[in-house]
């Protein structure tokens, strides 16, 4: 029950300050706040995905599919790697 409470907890958290980013984001005209929030989607998505190997005690692809996506969003805003 304890994870499924900081689950909630670290959604509605992220769904805000996205929120606020992207409003920021629209009213300002900048880019930055979209690279912003990019990097924390990110690094949310491989923290999640390494607390989810750690709870399995193994890598599957799912749980690896997460972190890969996490590195992603972290690193394309930086980067600008395309596809």
């Amino acid at each position: 029950m304890k994870h499924k409470v900081w689950a909630l907890f670290i959604a509605l958290l992220t769904f805000s300050i996205l929120m606020m980013l992207m409003i920021l984001s629209i009213v300002a005209n900048k880019h930055f706040y979209a690279r912003i929030g990019s990097t924390f989607i990110g690094l949310l998505s491989i923290i999640c995905s390494i607390f989810a190997i750690k709870k399995d005690g193994k890598l599957i692809w799912y749980n690896g599919l997460i972190f890969l996506l996490g590195v992603w969003f972290l690193l394309n805003p930086w980067l600008h790697i395309t596809g």
